[in-house]
């Protein structure tokens, strides 16, 4: 007797559904969380030499309201980096739980992958 449960019927033949444990879709997401905050870093880190590059050239024109309007961005831009390599620990944190915590019905391709992201977040911290 066919099992149809596990059948999709779309567009395409029958093919079985792919059950993924709740723990690798935790890790999957949790991976995705880690990569975004990093990339929001690296942004953040950018927008600040620029700002700073940017107040630099106002100093050296001499306007003094546009200079004090830029150093406002500056400190603001400077304020974005500490939050975001903040959130990044706490990413790292529960990702390295959620590994830990799911064990076996964690698949190995998602402990890989888990694994390269930790390590290219805190990369990105150290740098």
């Amino acid at each position: 007797m066919i099992d149809w449960s596990n059948l999709v019927v779309g567009l395409q033949p029958l093919q079985p559904i792919e059950h993924m444990s709740s723990d690798n879709k935790a890790v999957e997401r949790d991976c995705g969380v880690v990569k975004r905050l990093a990339r929001s870093l690296e942004y953040d880190r950018r927008e600040l030499s620029q700002e700073i590059s940017r107040a630099t050239q106002i100093e050296s024109t001499g306007d003094a309201a546009r200079l004090k309007q830029q150093q406002s961005v500056v400190a603001e831009a400077e304020m974005m980096i500490p939050f975001t390599e903040k959130k990044i620990k706490e990413a790292i944190a529960a990702l390295e739980a959620k590994v830990a915590k799911g064990g076996p019905r964690v698949s190995e391709e998602n402990q890989t992958k888990a694994a390269e992201v930790i390590a290219m977040a805190k990369s990105i911290l150290e740098a």
